[in-house]
Order: C-alpha cells, then structure tokens, then sequence
C-alpha cells in the first residue's frame, strides 16, 4: 500500500506522504507558530495596557493632588502614598488582566463551537499558562505604577494642599 501511494504521490510535484503521526507533527507545528504569533501580539498589547496605566495613574495623582497633600498634612508617609499609588495600579492591571483572560476563553470556547464540524470538540484551558499571565500582569502593573508612585510620594504638603 505505502509503496503504490509513494508512486501516485510522486507524479505530482509538491506532494508528501505522511503517516499519522507525521501528520499530527505537521499540524501541532502549524498551530505552535500561530501561538508564537498570538503571544508576540499578546506581548504588544500588555505593553500598550500598561503604557496606558501609567498614563492613568499620572493623571489621576495630577487630578488627586489636594486629596494626596491632605492625607500627607494629616500623617500619611511618603512610603503609604507610594504603596497606595501601587496598590492601585495593580488592581487595575489584575482587573484589565482578569477582563482579558474571560474575553479570551470565550473566544476560544466560540471558536472551538465554530470548529466542531471538522473535529476540533475538546476545549482545553491552560490555567497554568493564564496564572503565569495574570502573575505577569499584576507585577507588570507594579512596576508600572512607580514613577507615578514617585512623583505623588514627592509632592509638598503645602504646594499640594494650595493646588487650584
């Protein structure tokens, strides 16, 4: 059989046989360069999400300058306002990440519904892989939040307090 399959195979160029597990080797490295894609543009859009944190939080500690002097006049240290600062940059981030990774699963889940007729019908879900990413997510947003955090823990009392 492989041998008449060989012959018939040859007359046209371009053409491989492959067994079984050859195959399932072919299609597993298809769909593994699409998942080095996907992380690549996951990889974009947490360094985009995390610009856009940063952005936030130095809005907010310009906007919240009265409200950081008075919790500093009323005895608030520089390191309170920093954790403070950070605390809430990694809500936002473990918040954004958790929207992300439900947005994600159902995506997968439709797509999957999508695929039933051509044999794709077992969902797996990597909760290693998504723990690691909202690990990664929440000390991104920490390590985010620390200029921000520096420059409300740095703020003067008096100046911030007079803030219009």
């Amino acid at each position: 059989d492989d041998t008449a399959v060989q012959r018939v195979s040859a007359e046209y160029s371009g053409t491989r046989v492959l067994d079984r597990a050859e195959f399932a080797d072919a299609v597993s490295s298809t769909i593994e360069q699409f998942l080095a894609v996907i992380y690549a543009l996951l990889a974009l859009a947490v360094l985009i999400a995390l610009l856009g944190v940063a952005n936030t939080l130095s809005l907010a500690i310009f906007e919240r300058t009265r409200e950081i002097g008075l919790l500093r006049a009323i005895g608030t240290t520089q390191r309170q306002i920093r954790t403070m600062v950070r605390d809430e940059a990694m809500i936002v981030a473990l918040l954004g990440t958790a929207v992300g990774i439900g947005i994600g699963t159902f995506f997968g889940w439709a797509v999957l519904r999508t695929l039933e007729d051509q044999g794709f019908n077992t969902l797996i879900v990597p909760f290693d892989r998504l723990a690691i990413i909202a690990a990664i997510g929440t000390v991104a947003g920490a390590i985010t939040a620390t200029l921000p955090a520096r420059r409300a823990a740095r703020l003067r009392v008096l100046d911030s307090l007079a803030a219009a």
